[in-house]
């Protein structure tokens, strides 16, 4: 988690120097430096009010985890190992292959 308070900080002070250059700046270059200070002010901004909710966990759930085994995987002998036989024999079974 990214502490938002230096985004804050650089958008409060951009946003002053925005003022500053249309307060005291003349012609194309207080256009120039204000909009470019005003956009920039505003895009820290932003950042620091999203910048301070805490990010979920990448693999939080067992669905989008590579690591994940199901209790049934784990077993006594260690996880199942896909042998390429097909389905397993009970299903065989119920489907009435041979």
């Amino acid at each position: 988690m990214r502490d938002p308070a230096p985004n804050f900080v650089a958008g409060g002070a951009l946003v002053v120097v925005a003022v500053a250059c249309f307060a005291f700046l003349d012609g194309p270059t207080a256009v120039f430096a204000g909009i470019a200070a005003a956009v920039g002010g505003a895009v820290l901004l932003i950042m620091g009010t999203q910048g301070g909710a805490p990010k979920p966990e990448l693999y939080d759930d067992p669905l989008t985890d590579p690591g994940y085994q199901r209790p049934s995987d784990r077993g006594l002998d260690g996880p199942r190992r896909n042998t390429g036989g097909g389905p397993p024999p009970a299903l065989r079974t119920l489907l009435g292959a041979r």
